[in-house]
């Protein structure tokens, strides 16, 4: 969130069978990493989504006059089952990352389109 610009960092992912469990249905990102408006990201929603994160509780009214927005508050945070099960995938696949090289992704205006 970008509270000082009333700005949100966001990307739109979908999801094939979106009420089935993640193992079920891999993610697959749909638009670039965008700042933009909470009016100017919902534009770009075509189909039901699910909305969590940090700016989810502050957007939570615009979010529920959305009639495709669902907010799910049990997916605001990461979850360490998820991290450790797109580590296997990439295991499988024989990537591997040092430890002491991984790094979070920052989303600064750099990163993402800016709207």
């Amino acid at each position: 969130i970008d509270a000082k610009k009333g700005k949100v960092y966001a990307c739109l992912f979908n999801r094939p069978h979106l009420t089935a469990p993640v193992k079920q249905g891999r993610l697959g990102r749909i638009t670039d990493y965008m700042l933009a408006d909470i009016e100017s990201i919902f534009e770009k929603i075509k189909k039901p989504v699910l909305v969590f994160g940090d700016g989810a509780e502050l957007y939570k009214e615009q979010c529920e006059r959305n009639a495709l927005v669902t907010i799910s508050k049990k997916d605001w945070l990461p979850k360490a089952e998820v991290v450790a099960k797109l580590g296997l995938q990439e295991a499988k696949k024989r990537k591997f990352a040092s430890p002491d090289k991984l790094v979070p992704m920052y989303l600064h205006s750099r990163y993402c389109q800016v709207k």
